[in-house]
């Protein structure tokens, strides 16, 4: 007598082994893309077989890519940043996934992309544009030319706080310069990337956006960062902050001409005394100068600044002037 169960009709044998004839061969290596074709299929025109090509590939061990991986999604990465957006559902995903390929790499040729558009995704691509120092610069201008971005203002911040051994000090005075021009073009950036650097000692800013601002979203920005920024502009020594001051008055007069480059000699001068009052004999020995520094931004005295430059000079003046000396 014949087992039911070792009884099956004809037909469905047939299926069954050719169903798991299919996924034998599937699952077989021979069938499978390699990377040197997935990599190839990142020339593709349907930014689909892109998307599918990127994501298999961030699956493969750095190590093991092919040799062309690293320059083929590079240039299509910064491609992608220069051209305009498509709308389709799921770019967004192909862009993710494109730039998280090409951060990893840690390549340096990946920098203008990366600067273009990856910081705008990620604080891992912001991070590591900032790492890379005065190599980044020229991109981030461009990319800051492009669109006033918070992006942008946040890889600066980075570059002052986290990667300034980075920089050198022409190039950190470079990056100072591009911080401050932030806060008249675009004061919530300001706000929210000195936050996050952080970089306690534009407060003095900070407290002008906040109390000048009309807009509800950009103030409160502002009144977020004063909270998290004064206790640590409160923990700064006398020293750091005189030193940091003076820094703040180069940047800011770089390439100053006419009456404003007579005003940054002045301030240069007696920041650099009080700097070194405090150095050598404390803060109270610098106090006279500092109520000089206070008294010579005075708008009829010091012609050609602005007004955030004013505040922030006499506003950590006179933070440091109300401390017990």
């Amino acid at each position: 007598m014949f087992r039911m169960s070792a009884i099956v009709p004809v037909g469905l044998h047939i299926v069954l082994l050719a169903s798991f004839s299919g996924l034998s061969a599937a699952q077989t290596p021979a069938s499978s893309p390699t990377a040197d074709s997935l990599v190839r299929m990142l020339a593709s025109p349907d930014w689909r077989l892109r998307s599918d090509a990127i994501v298999r590939l961030n699956l493969v061990p750095r190590q093991q890519l092919p040799n062309a991986y690293a320059t083929t999604v590079i240039q299509l990465f910064e491609r992608e940043a220069l051209e305009s957006r498509q709308q389709s559902e799921g770019y967004g995903e192909y862009l993710l996934d494109l730039m998280q390929g090409v951060v990893r790499l840690r390549d340096p040729r990946s920098l203008r992309g990366l600067a273009l558009l990856g910081i705008h995704m990620s604080r891992e691509a912001q991070e590591y544009v900032a790492s890379q120092g005065g190599a980044s610069l020229p991109f981030l201008d461009e990319a800051w030319q492009r669109g006033h971005s918070d992006a942008v203002a946040e890889t600066w911040a980075y570059m002052l706080t986290r990667y300034d051994k980075a920089l050198t000090r022409p190039e950190r005075l470079q990056v100072m310069a591009r911080f401050l021009a932030v806060a008249p073009a675009n004061s919530r950036a300001f706000s929210w990337a000195a936050e996050i650097g952080p970089v306690p000692d534009v407060v003095p800013i900070i407290e002008e956006i906040e109390s000048s601002e009309p807009q509800v979203m950009r103030k409160r920005a502002a009144t977020n960062a004063l909270n998290k920024l004064r206790p640590l502009r409160n923990g700064m020594s006398p020293r750091d902050l005189s030193t940091r001051l003076e820094d703040w008055v180069e940047a800011m007069c770089l390439d100053a001409s006419g009456a404003r480059a007579s005003t940054c000699q002045n301030l240069r001068e007696r920041l650099k005394r009080a700097k070194d009052e405090v150095q050598a004999r404390g803060l109270g020995a610098a106090k006279p100068t500092l109520a000089a520094v206070v008294d010579e931004v005075d708008p009829a005295k010091a012609p050609g600044l602005n007004n955030f430059e004013r505040r922030l000079i006499a506003g950590n003046a006179q933070h440091l002037l109300r401390r017990p000396s």
